[in-house]
């Protein structure tokens, strides 16, 4: 079977359900996890638009009416929903040089499982839809960070993390300095 390559921007949850059995050695803080994620995912920013249109042929007076009272149900809808979400997204922010990142408590039990992201909330409704691009435990012991313009995840941590990642066969990993680039 042909290995799919990784999405920019994206650590594939079933391989970072993987990574928490390192992780979770390697801490002694794995209740108390910090995940950054990009604030510049156009979901996650509070600022999308939403179009109404017609479709196939002229509409009538009546299904002008239809269609304007429906584009106006549907604008107040997504305007209470952007509302909600900038409401949401008001809490802590991580400031790095030409990025931002919304802040979030996690737990490496709960990233273990694969199918976190299909409960995961901004405010009450929005899925996040995304995978941190960092995230380290309160004890500060290592590091994950998935840049957005790469396919690639960095692990940092103690040697023996790095060991035990690279020994893992589920990974496709290698050992970087600090001043490697990602190509």
């Amino acid at each position: 079977m042909a290995r799919r390559l990784p999405e920019e921007g994206w650590f594939d949850p079933t391989q970072l359900a993987a990574l928490t059995e390192h992780l979770t050695v390697a801490t002694t803080t794995p209740l108390d996890v910090v995940a950054a994620v990009w604030d510049g995912w156009g979901d996650l920013n509070g600022s999308s638009t939403l179009a109404v249109g017609w479709q196939g042929g002229s509409p009538d007076a009546a299904e002008r009416a239809e269609l304007r009272e429906y584009g106006e149900r549907m604008a107040a809808e997504h305007r209470a929903q952007q509302e909600a979400l900038r409401a949401s997204l008001a809490g802590p922010r991580l400031h790095l040089p030409h990025r931002a990142y919304i802040v979030l408590g996690m737990t490496l039990p709960a990233l273990a499982d694969p199918s976190w992201m299909d409960d995961a909330r901004v405010g009450t409704y929005l899925e996040v839809g995304h995978t941190p691009q960092l995230l380290w435990p309160e004890g500060h012991t290592w590091v994950v960070a998935t840049e957005i313009d790469t396919d690639s995840t960095i692990v940092a941590g103690s040697r023996q993390l790095i060991v035990d990642v690279l020994a893992d066969g589920r990974f496709e990993a290698f050992e970087v300095a600090p001043d490697s680039t990602l190509a």
